[in-house]
């Protein structure tokens, strides 16, 4: 007599992993959900105050002979001009108070 392999029937492996595959897919859009949810808040952001309008340069008024400490050298054919000072508003915390 000859020996014979004797070939076992398949397991039953399509339902395993079908359920796998469905926990997975379960996993993956909970996952987006989750980022979803955290990524979404729609609370107005805060809204800052429009820079000020810098303040219009005035140029000096002619200094008269009669005062030389007041005069301004300048180059001929241009006007002087004053330094611009500027300020910046106050600033509010960019970030929304906590909730509970």
């Amino acid at each position: 007599m000859a020996a014979r392999t004797q070939l076992a029937r398949a397991p039953q492996w399509r339902t395993p992993l079908i359920a796998a595959g469905a926990i997975g897919l379960a996993a993956i859009v909970a996952l987006i959900v989750a980022f979803l949810v955290v990524t979404s808040d729609n609370a107005p952001l805060p809204t800052t105050a429009a820079p000020a309008a810098a303040p219009a340069v005035t140029t000096a008024p002619p200094a008269t002979a009669a005062d030389p400490a007041t005069t301004v050298p300048t180059t001929p054919g241009t006007t002087p001009t004053l330094p611009v000072v500027t300020t910046t508003p106050p600033t509010t915390p960019a970030v929304p108070p906590a909730t509970p």
